[in-house]
């Protein structure tokens, strides 16, 4: 038995591998989709949508052909591209515009290989052919260390294979928008040779390919990377596949060892057979670990998939297995540390009061706080979040009405009152439906009184917001320092308070609107791409995350996120890029997603009481 771990998993915790000197440009999902999905069907077999037809009809410069290609893309590709998500791409100009000028770096890019060493008399079809393989190419390979548990298997997808015309070399390609960060891309090259590695796709591909990570922008950016180059990183990307496949003692999943323990009920062991059996009834082998997670509102069986077992066939009977066991919510899997953890309700949910949770919270002291327990997992454990990582600096949350988001927000509050002091933290609270935070009124920890909007311009709270920042960011330039934490370790104590905004329901900021939602948006971004260096953060959450309210700028912008139980599918997919919140149960159940894969917590209660009484009222 292998656990699997899929690329894409391991690409976005390649920053533990090597520190990078800056962050990725932030593209949106849906374009950069959008991008690869061009990408294949220029240089795919269509003879419709292809670049063969275009270069053929131009004239033999590089220029007419380059003018010739750009204009099929737009035509073809993305002007329907746009019409059809026009609502969607709405005040997403500079987002859509990067797109656009990636497109025609694409092109040129196209251009220029069909030039470099097209043999006469070959047409371009021929051409095509031979030199574009393959587009988004499934690869797996199993490996395995000394000191691992079992194996791995690595799956994912390659997105170009492709030949290089002058060398003859074979190309892995991975196709990005915007610019590069030279560590991620030597990481990431180094990954995709060591999933490329080993007989199978060896077999397959023949000799040992180059990798080729190309940025499209403005500029377009190509790096060849070969197999010396990369030889020295596999040691380090194998213990990082290890410890997030959790087939090696190492782990770098921030869950505390702080544990609630919650009762597994007699019954559940019987229930595991029985969901044994449902799998094997439907073909799909699983082998099941006798350990059972118990947490408040769920119970986690642990397996391992039989050889051939894939993520479709396990979703297919998982979807059903509700029904099948009289269940009154429906159970969810996903693949933790390489194996197949699947979620089933508990018909006693347990309560996680905060309460609970505040002797684990750290003491006050001169220095800021900016950790705070985000929920309980489902094996019992906290998870905690923070706010001075880049990672989890601002968070975007959402949740239907009674899913427990607003309950989660005061919790999340009510934990950074606990340690920190009114000298070390200040909040600004945007309170549209005045039922969240109006026991807090009066508070020493108020930065200003609770934010009502219909009184008070919230362009004005957020205007507020960017002037603070700047006069910090002065500060900081002044001391010779990058953020508030450097300069507070140098004088030892907190130089000015942390703030953090939080705001229950932007939906009735942004609403108003389009122009209204602009200026929001334009606010938001300045804040979020320096806040945090400055001890600045935003939590914004809405009951709506629909793709006008969440755009694009703001999913860019508003990195972490939190999804309760939203009211269908498209919903989950704006707010966490995947299904699965819809099935959440509710009151308190949620994903948290910062790194990696989203983690299923529950969100612990404070009482009305216990916060007023934290912020001094």
């Amino acid at each position: 038995m292998s656990r699997i771990l899929s690329i894409s998993e391991i690409r976005r915790n390649l920053h533990r591998v090597l520190p990078v000197s800056r962050p990725e440009s932030p593209v949106t999902p849906f374009l950069g989709q959008a991008f690869h999905e061009i990408f294949g069907k220029l240089t795919g077999s269509d003879p419709a949508l292809n670049f063969v037809r275009p270069l053929g009809d131009a004239s033999a410069s590089l220029a007419d052909m380059t003018s010739g290609l750009r204009a099929h893309a737009y035509r073809l590709l993305v002007a329907p591209l746009l019409l059809a998500n026009r609502q969607m791409l709405s005040g997403q100009g500079a987002a859509v515009l990067e797109f656009w000028r990636a497109v025609e770096s694409l092109c040129g890019w196209i251009v220029a290989l069909s030039d470099a060493d097209r043999a006469p008399g070959r047409t371009l079809e021929e051409f095509r052919s031979e030199i574009f393989q393959d587009h988004e190419r499934e690869v797996e390979r199993e490996i395995h260390e000394p000191g691992w548990k079992v194996s791995v298997l690595l799956k994912g997808r390659i997105d170009a294979l492709f030949r290089n015309p002058v060398t003859g070399n074979l190309c892995v390609g991975e196709i990005k928008l915007g610019a590069g960060v030279p560590e991620l891309d030597l990481c990431q090259a180094a990954l995709y040779r060591l999933a490329l590695g080993g007989r199978g796709p060896r077999r397959q591909l023949g000799p040992e390919p180059d990798v080729v990570l190309i940025h499209f922008g403005g500029e377009r950016h190509e790096a060849v990377y070969r197999a010396a180059q990369l030889a020295e990183l596999e040691g380090r990307l194998k213990d990082l596949i290890g410890a997030l496949a959790g087939v090696a003692d190492a782990s770098p999943v921030s869950t505390s060892d702080e544990r609630l323990v919650f009762p597994v009920p007699p019954a559940w062991e019987d229930l595991r057979h029985q969901v044994r059996r449902l799998y094997e009834g439907a073909s799909v082998p699983l082998k099941f670990s006798p350990e059972i997670l118990a947490g408040p509102s769920h119970i986690r069986l642990l397996a391992t998939a039989g050889k051939g077992v894939n993520e479709a066939q396990i979703r297919k009977v998982t979807e059903n297995l509700w029904l099948a066991l009289k269940l009154n919510f429906r159970a969810q899997y996903s693949i933790v540390k390489g194996e197949v953890a699947i979620d089933l309700p508990r018909t006693d949910p347990q309560p996680v009061w905060w309460r609970d949770l505040e002797r684990f919270l750290p003491a006050r002291s001169p220095f800021s706080v900016s950790k705070f327990p985000a929920g309980v997992a489902v094996d019992g454990r906290l998870r905690w979040v923070d706010l001075a990582a880049p990672e989890s600096a601002h968070f975007l949350v959402a949740g239907t009405s009674g899913s427990g988001k607003s309950e989660w927000l005061r919790s999340i509050v009510a934990s950074l009152l606990s340690a920190n002091t009114p000298e070390t933290l200040k909040l600004v609270l945007i309170d549209p439906k005045r039922t969240a935070f109006g026991c807090l009124e009066g508070s020493a920890f108020l930065e200003r009184p609770v934010v009502h909007p219909e009184d008070t311009p919230v362009l004005e709270i957020l205007d507020e917001l960017i002037q603070e920042m700047e006069a910090r960011f002065r500060i900081l330039s002044e001391e010779g320092v990058s953020e508030t934490g450097e300069l507070e370790e140098r004088i030892g104590k907190a130089p000015y308070p942390r703030i953090v905004c939080v705001c229950d329901e932007f939906f009735d900021l942004v609403a108003v609107s389009a122009r209204m939602r602009q200026h929001v948006e334009m606010r938001l971004s300045r804040l979020a791409g320096k806040a945090r260096a400055s001890g600045i953060h935003l939590v914004f959450a809405t009951q709506r995350p629909s793709k006008s309210v969440v755009t694009g700028t703001i999913k860019a912008n508003l990195t972490g996120r939190v999804a309760f139980r939203v009211t269908d599918w498209r919903e989950s997919s704006i707010i966490l890029d995947r299904r699965g919140a819809e099935h959440l149960a509710g009151r308190g159940d949620l994903f948290l997603l910062v790194t990696g894969e989203p983690e299923r917590l529950q969100s612990p209660l404070v009482t009305t009481e216990e916060l007023r009484q934290l912020g001094g009222a």
